[in-house]
């Protein structure tokens, strides 16, 4: 059983025309026949090895043959399989590059002065990876490779390979290049597939099961939600058809019978399917000669989950362990499958608009989706818990002393719905805080907006005032210990400003000002 699948980045990719909205696919590792020369050694030579114009006294003569070429068709494997001995001298070693179409080698390698050069250049790139991570690529780790029984799959057929072998000893080197062509493909009638069913359907998961016919050599599966489909005006089989011929390139074959797992059962998955939506499964069989068979479809619907209510937070509090750590415990309502979590600086979320809802989730769904795009999950969590944030004053994780921090906790029911989303506030030098206890009205900033001056009023002794633009820069800083503060800003820039005020017991607000 495998896992039908696909990140965001990856579709925007491969799939230009679904990128408005996700699309699965199978999730394993290419079947594509290997068209272009592949690199499949040990390794290489020094350039002192095959230089041919610095040659040692005693010149020895490098033997090196190709021959005994055999192909079988092999589609388990991606297409043809070819086979072929390595014939060397004793004293001869060898460096190959698998195969090339035999039109592309001839342009890329015309002289086998070129091949030879293009072996080097590898070479030099590898030693500089390698410099760059602290070690030493040294000729013993990298030039050796024996002769012997090759084999090189997922070849196509009735096609002309070039194959080439740079073989060599401690005095000369030479290229061996030979063309051989694949036998013709046995499997010419219509592809089709025998079986295509659609099992176990829940709210999040599904199964499809497929089995080729004889004569299928490999087909594509495309699976989306209907909408997507329709949206890009993939309906029909022909439509289906012009869009794989113009991106079948790019698209993933498989060649085995099997059942694919098309979401997953873990509802905070990147793979889970959205509930109560109707889904389509398009799969598009190919014979040998790579002719499209009659593409075949399969829709579901998925189910609603049986966690259909509003998820939300029983219990979010913060407590400050140290002036770098603190903790959050979260516990959820019976209705919460899932809930994820951020913690980032007050001032920074309200410098970037993040500190209410509909910018804490732009956030958060930001964060999900980066994510996704680099190939990780972002963590979600489906039960109670208490997590510890920061960490001792020398470690990454530790937390800014003296500074106000927010946590932002989303829950979601079965049905991926967003409930009730909270926030909680603490600031690391101590104690216990959450919205309640945080009286926003110590601080005053006034008028807003403003043209000329801005009015600064406390309860408790102001220690200092700065005044943040839009990009960071500190426009205006001032230490004080009275209770009001009056600022000229009549020349400064039209636009947006962040007032910080930080008073003598240590408590920090900063406030969005608007100069017209």
């Amino acid at each position: 059983m495998k896992k039908l699948t696909l990140f965001a980045l990856v579709l925007s990719m491969t799939f230009g025309v679904f990128a408005q909205r996700q699309v699965v696919l199978p999730k394993q590792e290419k079947q594509t026949p290997k068209m272009e020369i592949k690199k499949a050694v040990n390794g290489m030579i020094p350039a002192t090895t095959i230089s041919t114009t610095q040659k040692r006294s005693a010149v020895k003569s490098v033997g090196c043959t190709l021959g005994n070429f055999t192909s079988v068709e092999d589609w388990t494997n991606g297409g043809i399989t070819l086979s072929f001995d390595v014939t060397m001298g004793d004293e001869t070693k060898a460096y190959f590059l698998n195969a090339g179409l035999a039109d592309s080698v001839a342009v890329w390698y015309p002289e086998d002065q070129d091949f030879i050069d293009g072996i080097m250049g590898y070479y030099e790139q590898m030693k500089s990876l390698y410099e760059m991570f602290g070690m030493e690529l040294t000729e013993e780790d990298f030039f050796i490779f024996e002769g012997g029984t090759q084999s090189m799959q997922g070849l196509a057929p009735n096609t002309t390979y070039t194959i080439l072998a740079m073989c060599f000893n401690e005095t000369d080197t030479v290229v061996v290049r030979e063309n051989y062509t694949t036998d013709a493909t046995t499997l010419t009638g219509e592809a089709g597939m025998a079986t295509m069913n659609i099992l176990n359907v829940s709210a999040t998961n599904a199964f499809l099961q497929v089995a080729k016919n004889d004569q299928t050599a490999y087909y594509h599966v495309l699976f989306a939600e209907e909408d997507v489909f329709a949206a890009n005006n993939l309906t029909t089989s022909d439509d289906i058809l012009a869009y794989v011929e113009a991106n079948g390139s790019q698209m993933n074959k498989f060649t085995q019978d099997t059942t694919w797992e098309l979401g997953d059962d873990n509802l905070s998955s990147s793979y889970a399917l959205t509930p109560n939506t109707k889904y389509i499964v398009w799969v598009i069989p190919f014979n040998g000669n790579q002719e499209a068979g009659t593409p075949q479809s399969a829709d579901f619907t998925t189910t609603s989950s049986a966690l259909s209510g509003k998820a939300e937070f029983t219990e979010m509090n913060a407590t400050v362990l140290s002036e770098t750590n603190a903790e959050v415990d979260f516990k959820i309502n019976d209705q919460t499958a899932y809930y994820y979590y951020f913690l980032d600086i007050r001032d920074t979320l309200l410098a970037y608009d993040q500190y209410e809802l509909e910018g804490a989730l732009d956030w958060m769904n930001y964060l999900i989706s980066y994510y996704a795009q680099n190939g990780y999950t972002y963590p979600s969590y489906s039960e109670d818990a208490t997590e510890e944030l920061g960490g001792e004053p020398e470690s990454d994780y530790a937390l800014e002393p003296g500074t106000a921090y927010v946590v932002w906790g989303f829950p979601y029911n079965g049905n991926k719905e967003l409930g009730e989303a909270k926030r909680v506030e603490f600031t690391t030098d101590g104690g216990q805080v959450s919205l309640k206890d945080i009286d926003f009205t110590a601080v005053n900033v006034y008028p807003n907006p403003t043209t000329d001056v801005i009015m600064v009023n406390s309860k408790n002794a102001i220690e200092n005032i700065e005044i943040v633009n839009t990009l960071g820069q500190v426009v205006y800083s001032n230490n004080t210990n009275q209770n009001n503060a009056t600022i000229n800003v009549a020349n400064f820039e039209k636009g947006n400003y962040f007032v910080k005020v930080k008073t003598v017991d240590n408590v920090i607000t900063t406030s969005k000002v608007i100069v017209k």
